[in-house]
């Protein structure tokens, strides 16, 4: 936390330093050279950050923030300067400011959920999760509860999660974005119906449960909503070659 205390001292310093400012002179003519500075001072940090230097992308930002300490936009891209950077405890600490400032701020909220889940607070994560549900009526965020569910090991109350899922009306207009392994290697893009990518995690879940049946089920149906979703039935193929597997040595 040593990192924050500077960043904060010098964001108090350039507080300090832009009110002496404003004090010593109110003129009008002042104007064009601050906004000089915004624009130089913006091109400095884009060229921080394509050279990956974060620490310097976030003074700048601290500099943006004191000419205007509300600034909504400034205010999201330190928080995701600090989530890029690794520090997710300061990242959480914008994501607090942000929707102090605008409560239905679905990036601040993201964010914070993301950050939690970097540090191993799954508890917090999935509050935040299940709080975007009810105010953004929003399935996928049940999707995301549900993950850490499962990686968890809350199997039961992961299955109950999918069900949500399964039964909401907006879920089979829904889709997310998964990432698969090829036969070449590579990795594919693609984009997943919701409903199907829950039961294909019911099939996991299942699976780890070592219920075959069930597993080879919800795969089958997960297959039924997106024919073309490859990970299930790559899936629904291994649960029957060990079906096949448990059949023989019987």
């Amino acid at each position: 936390m040593k990192k924050a205390s500077i960043i904060f001292s010098l964001f108090f310093l350039i507080t300090s330093v832009a009110l002496a400012g404003k004090k010593k002179s109110g003129k009008q003519c002042c104007k064009p050279k601050v906004e000089k500075q915004v624009n130089s001072d913006s091109i400095a940090q884009i060229l921080a950050l394509k050279m990956g230097d974060y620490q310097t992308a976030i003074v700048f930002s601290y500099k943006a923030l004191a000419q205007d300490p509300n600034n909504l936009t400034e205010l999201i891209n330190l928080a995701k300067l600090y989530y890029k950077s690794g520090q997710f405890e300061l990242a959480i600490n914008s994501c607090n400011q942000i929707i102090q400032n605008d409560t239905m701020s679905i990036v601040g909220m993201e964010l914070a959920a993301l950050s939690f889940k970097n540090l191993k607070n799954f508890s917090a994560a999935s509050q935040l999760y299940l709080e975007m549900h009810k105010r953004f009526s929003n399935p996928k965020y049940l999707y995301d509860l549900a993950s850490i569910q499962f990686e968890n090991k809350k199997y039961d109350d992961c299955l109950n999660t999918i069900s949500a899922i399964v039964n909401a009306e907006e879920s089979i207009n829904k889709s997310i974005g998964m990432t698969r392994q090829n036969a070449m290697g590579q990795f594919i893009n693609e984009e997943i119906n919701l409903v199907a990518a829950s039961l294909n995690m019911a099939g996991f879940v299942t699976l780890q449960q070592e219920n075959l049946k069930n597993a080879e089920a919800y795969f089958q149906k997960a297959l039924q909503v997106q024919p073309s979703f490859v990970l299930a039935e790559n899936n629904l193929k291994e649960v029957q070659k060990k079906q096949a597997l448990s059949t023989e040595k019987k």
